[in-house]
C-alpha cells in the first residue's frame, strides 16, 4: 500500500501551535522564577514557590526543568542573551570610551528603574558568564580611555569591579526607597562613576548633555 506524500513545503500548524505553547509555558515558569528570586533576600527559590507564582502544577514544572536551580540557570542565560540582543546594539555603535561608559551605565540603571523585578534579580543572580562579558567590555573601555587620556586609572580590573559596585549600589537604592527624580539620580550616579575614573568635569558635563539627545534617538518605543 502506498501513501500520498505530503506536499513539499507544507507547514504542520499543529506542530507550530505545540511549539508556541511550550515556549509560552517555559517563559511563564522563568518569569515566575524571576519574581520569586528577586523577592527573596537570601534563600534560593523553591519549586513550590515557583509553581504557585506561575499557577501551574508541579508536574507541569518538571516537564521543562528538573530543579529550581536549572530554571535559575536558564534564566541567567536568558538575561545574558537579552543583554546581547537589546543593550549591545545601542552601546557597541559608540566609539568614544566616555560615551560608552556613560551609556552602558545609564542603560542598566534605566532598565532597573523601570523593571524592579529585573533589578532585584540582577542584584542577586550569580551571572558569572554574563558579568564576565560585561566586565570585559568595561575593561576595554577603561583601557581605551586611558590611551586617549580621558580616564586616569591605575588598576583596570579593580576599576571595572568598582563600576559594578556603583551600579549595584544605585540599583539597590532605587529599589529600597522612592526616588523623586530618577533621571537626575541616574545622572548623578553616572557622573560619580566617570569622575572616579578620572574624567574631567567638563567632559562629564558634555557627555551627560549629549546623552539626552542620544537616548531620545534610540528610545522611540519607550524601552529605555
Amino acid at each position: 500500500m502506498t501513501f500520498p506524500k505530503a506536499p513539499k513545503g507544507k507547514i504542520d500548524h499543529r506542530t507550530i501551535v505545540a511549539q508556541k505553547k511550550r515556549s509560552a509555558m517555559r517563559a511563564r515558569i522563568l518569569n515566575a522564577t524571576m519574581k520569586v528570586y528577586s523577592s527573596q533576600e537570601n534563600s534560593l527559590p523553591k519549586i513550590d514557590d515557583i509553581i504557585e507564582t506561575a499557577g501551574i502544577s508541579k508536574g507541569g514544572f518538571y516537564r521543562y526543568f528538573e530543579s529550581a536551580s536549572e530554571a535559575l540557570e536558564e534564566l541567567g542565560k536568558q538575561t545574558a542573551d537579552e543583554f546581547s540582543q537589546v543593550i549591545l546594539p545601542v552601546y557597541n555603535v559608540l566609539e568614544d570610551p566616555v560615551q560608552r561608559a556613560c551609556v552602558g551605565t545609564m542603560l542598566v540603571l534605566r532598565r532597573a528603574a523601570r523593571d524592579p523585578e529585573w533589578a532585584g534579580y540582577l542584584l542577586r543572580a550569580n551571572l558569572t558568564d554574563h558579568e564576565s562579558k560585561l566586565l570585559a567590555l568595561m575593561e576595554q573601555d577603561i583601557e581605551l580611555g586611558i590611551q586617549t587620556g580621558q580616564f586616569h586609572v591605575a588598576n583596570v580590573p579593580a576599576a571595572s569591579e568598582f563600576i559594578m559596585g556603583i551600579n549595584h549600589t544605585a540599583i539597590r537604592v532605587m529599589l529600597s526607597r522612592k526616588i523623586k527624580d530618577t533621571n537626575s539620580y541616574i545622572n548623578t550616579a553616572t557622573a560619580f562613576l566617570l569622575h572616579a575614573m578620572g574624567a574631567s568635569e567638563e567632559t562629564i558635563q558634555e557627555v551627560l548633555e549629549w546623552s539626552v539627545g542620544y537616548f531620545k534617538s534610540i528610545d522611540g518605543d519607550g524601552k529605555w
